[in-house]
This record gives structure tokens, sequence and C-alpha cells, in this order.
């Protein structure tokens, strides 16, 4: 049964494509293509709430993932829960930006996913939803950062960010779903820990419509900074389902 039951989720759960500013390329996502690694991660915005900072539910997010040395910028959207779960090849990674609802944060964290191992782990990364001061212009300019503020409703500024490691009950919950399961996976934590990342944060006065706008315009100048190939991973691979069916 598991042998006729794995092609049929792998071809719901992994089947998609890829886009980039210069041409489309259509990748087909199956188990471990290519050597690849199974990556694990997760992305929390803080906000407070009554004084206290609090996870934001519901939480989309997208993280381009920059391998220099292939010329090409991954980007991962995770689910509702703010977890991501991609393949990718084994080599060295910048998280060169986050974004998730209408925030977005311009980081350097480092990933090194490594080639010997079917699956990591690479920690949660928890952004801080309070701006931390403004940014007085960019680098394209003062006119640019007020062109950013009046029409896209967003204001330059720093956030503070962390990244934990919760391998332990991540492993925990999975051998609790499935006592039988082999749970085995390299910890490959995104570094630093934590610092101070540029970004801008939405005017929350804008109307819905115009955060479209926003978001559109910073999909659009990821390409333009990033360069190369934009390589789009928007499935989640269900750690569950990685590790109770053969690959």
């Amino acid at each position: 049964m598991k042998k006729l039951l794995w092609p049929l989720l792998a071809a719901l759960l992994f089947a998609g494509c890829a886009t980039t500013g210069a041409k489309t390329v259509t990748r087909n996502i199956v188990p471990a293509p290519d050597g690849q690694v199974a990556v694990f991660g997760r992305v929390e915005l803080l906000n407070t709430v009554n004084g206290i900072s609090m996870p934001t539910d519901n939480l989309k997010s997208e993280v381009y993932l920059r391998n220099d040395s292939a010329d090409k910028t991954y980007e991962i959207s995770t689910i509702d829960s703010g977890d991501f779960g991609v393949y990718l090849p084994p080599g060295t990674y910048r998280a060169v930006e986050i974004k998730t609802q209408g925030y977005k944060f311009v980081t350097d964290l480092k990933l090194t996913v490594p080639s010997d191992h079917r699956a990591a782990y690479t920690g949660t990364i928890m952004l801080d939803g309070e701006p931390d001061g403004v940014i007085p212009g960019t680098i394209n300019g003062t006119l640019a950062h007020d062109a950013k503020r009046f029409f896209f409703g967003a204001v330059d500024t720093w956030f503070v960010y962390q990244v934990r490691d919760n391998q332990d009950g991540f492993e925990a919950r999975l051998k609790k779903a499935a006592p039988k399961a082999e749970v085995r996976f390299a910890k490959a934590l995104f570094t630093p820990s934590g610092g101070v990342a540029a970004g801008y944060y939405p005017n929350m006065l804008s109307r819905p419509e115009d955060m479209v706008s926003t978001l559109k315009a910073g999909s659009d100048m990821i390409e333009d900074i990033a360069g190369g190939v934009v390589v789009s991973l928007p499935y989640y691979l269900n750690p569950l389902i990685f590790i109770t069916l053969p690959l």
C-alpha cells in the first residue's frame, strides 16, 4: 500500500514551479531530488499585546535564501504556522530577506546545508515586529526613502531578531506522532543567533489594496537585488511524512 500511496502524496505535496525575473523554469519537487537535503525551520513574528511580546497567528512568510556560488536565490514560503520544509542542494546560503504581513526584514543570516544528512533543522527565526528606530534614508538616498513612504505606506527602520534552537521539541513532537519512525536531523542553525536587521514596516493606515501594491513591489525588487535565478519553493514538506515513508 505504501508503494501506491507515496507517489500520490508526492504528486499532491511536492509538485511546483519556479519563476525568475528573466525566464521561467519548471521544477517538479520529488523526494530527495539530486541528492538534496530536506531542510526544516520556522519563522515567528513577535508583536506587543498589552505590553507582552506574543507570536503572531496565521503567519505566512517568504524567506529568500541566496546561494552565491550557484547564483540562485530560493524563495521559500511557510505555512500559516510559520513552519517551512523544502529540499535544498547542500551548500552555504544567506537569508538576504524575510517578508511577512507587510513587514520586510533585510537580514544576513548564514545557513550551511550539510551533504552527509538526509534532513537538517535550521531553528526558529524570531523577528520583533516593534520598530527600533527609523533609518534616515536608504541605499538609494533620502528621495527613494520618502517615495517609498508616500507611495507604499512603508517606513524604513531597524528590527531586532534572534534564532532559537527548538530541535529537541521539534523531534519530540515527531517521535510522539510516529513512535517507530527514525528521527535524525542534523543541527544546521541559522547564524548569527541574534542581532539587528534593517527593513521596513507597513503604515497601518494603508488601505488593503495599497498593501497588495507594496508586496508586489517588494517581490519585484528582490529579483533586482539578488540577481541570477529566483527559484520559488511554495510547497510545504511535512516532516512527519518525510520520516515515515520510504524515500
